[in-house]
Protein backbone atom coordinates (compact mmCIF):
# COMPACT_ATOMS: atom_id res chain seq x y z
CA UNK A 1 0.00 0.00 0.00
CA UNK A 2 1.30 3.46 -0.87
CA UNK A 3 1.06 5.30 2.46
CA UNK A 4 1.98 8.66 0.91
CA UNK A 5 -0.87 8.35 -1.60
CA UNK A 6 -3.29 7.25 1.14
CA UNK A 7 -2.24 10.19 3.31
CA UNK A 8 -2.78 12.59 0.38
CA UNK A 9 -6.25 11.17 -0.25
CA UNK A 10 -7.23 11.44 3.41
CA UNK A 11 -6.04 15.08 3.53
CA UNK A 12 -8.18 15.81 0.46
CA UNK A 13 -11.24 14.18 2.03
CA UNK A 14 -10.80 16.16 5.25
CA UNK A 15 -10.38 19.35 3.20
CA UNK A 16 -13.44 18.75 0.98
CA UNK A 17 -15.58 18.21 4.07
CA UNK A 18 -15.08 21.89 5.05
CA UNK A 19 -16.68 23.58 1.99
CA UNK A 20 -19.39 20.90 1.94
CA UNK A 21 -20.39 21.81 5.49
CA UNK A 22 -20.25 25.53 4.64
CA UNK A 23 -22.70 24.79 1.81
CA UNK A 24 -25.05 23.05 4.25
CA UNK A 25 -24.26 19.58 2.94
CA UNK A 26 -23.76 16.88 5.55
CA UNK A 27 -21.14 14.17 5.75
CA UNK A 28 -20.54 11.03 7.76
CA UNK A 29 -17.17 9.89 9.15
CA UNK A 30 -14.71 8.61 6.56
CA UNK A 31 -15.18 5.03 5.45
CA UNK A 32 -11.79 3.90 4.26
CA UNK A 33 -10.78 6.35 1.55
CA UNK A 34 -14.32 7.57 0.87
CA UNK A 35 -16.44 10.35 2.34
CA UNK A 36 -20.17 9.56 2.56
CA UNK A 37 -22.23 12.67 1.75
CA UNK A 38 -25.74 13.36 3.02
CA UNK A 39 -28.44 15.64 1.71
CA UNK A 40 -31.43 16.34 3.96
CA UNK A 41 -30.12 13.60 6.25
CA UNK A 42 -30.24 10.90 3.56
CA UNK A 43 -27.35 9.35 1.60
CA UNK A 44 -26.60 11.29 -1.59
CA UNK A 45 -23.18 10.15 -2.79
CA UNK A 46 -19.61 9.25 -1.86
CA UNK A 47 -16.47 11.19 -2.68
CA UNK A 48 -13.31 9.15 -3.15
CA UNK A 49 -9.85 10.26 -2.10
CA UNK A 50 -9.08 10.78 -5.79
CA UNK A 51 -11.92 13.27 -6.20
CA UNK A 52 -14.46 11.03 -7.93
CA UNK A 53 -18.11 11.31 -6.92
CA UNK A 54 -20.15 8.11 -6.97
CA UNK A 55 -23.90 8.00 -6.47
CA UNK A 56 -26.85 5.70 -6.91
CA UNK A 57 -29.53 7.02 -9.24
CA UNK A 58 -32.23 6.41 -6.63
CA UNK A 59 -30.39 8.71 -4.17
CA UNK A 60 -30.68 11.66 -6.60
CA UNK A 61 -34.27 11.09 -7.67
CA UNK A 62 -35.60 14.65 -7.28
CA UNK A 63 -34.53 17.89 -8.92
CA UNK A 64 -33.43 19.23 -5.51
CA UNK A 65 -31.28 16.16 -4.85
CA UNK A 66 -29.84 16.44 -8.36
CA UNK A 67 -28.97 20.10 -7.74
CA UNK A 68 -27.28 19.11 -4.47
CA UNK A 69 -25.33 16.41 -6.31
CA UNK A 70 -24.12 18.92 -8.92
CA UNK A 71 -23.02 21.21 -6.09
CA UNK A 72 -21.11 18.36 -4.43
CA UNK A 73 -19.41 17.52 -7.74
CA UNK A 74 -18.40 21.16 -8.20
CA UNK A 75 -17.02 21.47 -4.67
CA UNK A 76 -15.15 18.16 -5.00
CA UNK A 77 -13.58 19.23 -8.31
CA UNK A 78 -12.52 22.69 -7.11
CA UNK A 79 -11.10 21.29 -3.88
CA UNK A 80 -9.13 18.64 -5.79
CA UNK A 81 -7.79 21.34 -8.11
CA UNK A 82 -6.38 23.53 -5.35
CA UNK A 83 -5.17 20.58 -3.25
CA UNK A 84 -3.24 19.26 -6.27
CA UNK A 85 -1.80 22.73 -6.92
CA UNK A 86 -0.75 23.00 -3.26
CA UNK A 87 0.98 19.63 -3.41
CA UNK A 88 3.21 20.56 -6.34
CA UNK A 89 3.68 24.29 -5.65
CA UNK A 90 7.06 25.59 -4.49
CA UNK A 91 7.39 26.77 -0.91
CA UNK A 92 7.18 30.52 -0.30
CA UNK A 93 10.38 31.65 1.36
CA UNK A 94 10.26 35.17 2.74
CA UNK A 95 11.77 36.98 5.69
CA UNK A 96 9.69 36.74 8.85
CA UNK A 97 7.28 34.17 7.39
CA UNK A 98 6.39 31.11 9.43
CA UNK A 99 4.36 28.21 8.12
CA UNK A 100 4.28 26.04 5.04
CA UNK A 101 3.02 28.57 2.48
CA UNK A 102 2.98 27.40 -1.14
CA UNK A 103 3.20 29.74 -4.15
CA UNK A 104 0.13 29.18 -6.32
CA UNK A 105 0.57 32.26 -8.54
CA UNK A 106 3.18 34.98 -8.86
CA UNK A 107 2.37 37.94 -11.09
CA UNK A 108 3.65 41.49 -11.11
CA UNK A 109 5.30 41.20 -7.72
CA UNK A 110 2.21 39.84 -5.98
CA UNK A 111 1.99 36.22 -4.88
CA UNK A 112 -1.07 34.12 -4.16
CA UNK A 113 -0.09 31.50 -1.60
CA UNK A 114 -1.86 28.82 0.37
CA UNK A 115 -1.05 27.15 3.68
CA UNK A 116 -2.71 24.19 5.36
CA UNK A 117 -4.39 24.86 8.71
CA UNK A 118 -6.81 23.12 11.02
CA UNK A 119 -9.57 25.12 9.29
CA UNK A 120 -8.57 23.97 5.81
CA UNK A 121 -6.25 25.64 3.33
CA UNK A 122 -5.91 29.36 4.02
CA UNK A 123 -5.10 31.63 1.07
CA UNK A 124 -3.09 34.85 1.35
CA UNK A 125 -1.55 37.41 -0.99
CA UNK A 126 2.02 38.54 -0.59
CA UNK A 127 3.83 41.50 -2.14
CA UNK A 128 7.52 41.10 -2.87
CA UNK A 129 9.83 43.95 -1.98
CA UNK A 130 12.65 44.83 -4.35
CA UNK A 131 14.89 42.10 -2.83
CA UNK A 132 12.08 39.51 -3.22
CA UNK A 133 11.99 39.09 0.54
CA UNK A 134 8.32 39.93 0.97
CA UNK A 135 6.53 42.71 2.76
Amino acid sequence: MDTQNTSRQLRYLEEVRIPLHRAGIGTLPLEGEQLPVLWNGAPLCRITGKGSVFYRREDADTSQAEDALYRVEDIAAKTLEYMTAMEFAPQLKASGLDGDYRILADFGGTVLAGAPSKYGVQFVTWDWDYHTLGS
